[in-house]
């Protein structure tokens, strides 16, 4: 009885390992999904900026020179990190909107704070030779 109880717990503790192990690879899955979903959005706007030069809409909060902020944080594709970047850059870019005079320098200045997965991805898309 008390052997085919043991039994009966460990088949249950492997179920259980078994079904964590599969939530993981499922979570794992779907942000992998979402980071390259995303990653793929950047790239799509680094090649569409590639042949757009249009004048930037000057920021509402901009004084003078521009207001000195604080650099947005790197972004490693990290999920749980992104609209914190993207609002980040937004407010960077709009109280400084005359250092971004086009949605090309922009697109740069966010790619220049992208690390990891999102930058290699990004990479391919941009130009060898002609910088903003």
């Amino acid at each position: 009885m008390m052997l085919a109880m043991m039994n009966m717990m460990m088949e249950m503790n492997r179920d259980m390992i078994a079904e964590r192990r599969r939530r993981e690879e499922q979570e794992k899955k779907k942000e992998q999904e979402t980071v390259g979903g995303i990653v793929e959005g950047i790239s799509e706007g680094v090649r569409f900026a590639m042949g757009r030069q249009a004048p930037a809409t000057p920021g509402v909060a901009e004084i003078g020179g521009g207001i000195k902020l604080p650099l947005p944080d790197l972004w490693r594709g990290e999920r749980s990190k992104l609209t914190a970047f993207i609002s980040e850059c937004e407010v960077h870019l709009r109280i400084n909107a005359r250092k971004f005079p086009t949605d090309r320098v922009k697109i740069f200045f966010m790619i220049s704070h992208l690390r990891e997965t999102p930058l290699l991805a990004v990479q391919p898309d941009l130009p060898k030779d002609d910088p903003p």
